[in-house]
């Protein structure tokens, strides 16, 4: 019976995935108008990076989903690019959240001359 109980949690853990994968799939390709082979391999990628640092805002998430497909991305560009994906972000919002995510390792900044460029550490 705990085997049962097992089977079950992992398949309701399994589904609400594969939900959530398609759900970012479909944003992706319709947002970012890329193939879908590069949307599948993208998702991925982002849901690897989410579950490694656990539970994220949705704001953070945002970040990660515009990193997965425009890994090294101007903050200009990163905020114009999570304001399509959320439908609102802020300048100041986003330098916030990019200095906790740069904290905990989960982006870097890169200086490049005058710009800083913002890329996914994994």
């Amino acid at each position: 019976m705990r085997k049962l109980r097992k089977l079950e949690e992992l398949t309701k853990h399994l589904n609400s995935n594969i939900n959530y994968l398609v759900r970012v799939v479909s944003g992706m390709l319709v947002l970012f108008s890329i193939p879908l082979a590069l949307a599948l391999k993208a998702a991925s990628r982002m849901l690897n990076t989410i579950s490694k640092y656990g539970v994220l805002d949705d704001v953070s998430k945002a970040f990660i989903e515009v990193l997965c497909v425009e890994d090294g991305i101007s903050i200009s560009g990163l905020t114009r690019r999570v304001k399509e994906v959320r439908g609102r972000a802020s300048r100041r919002i986003i330098s916030e959240r990019l200095k906790i995510l740069a904290s905990s390792g989960i982006v870097v900044l890169e200086r490049r001359d005058s710009r800083v460029l913002v890329k996914l550490s994994i």
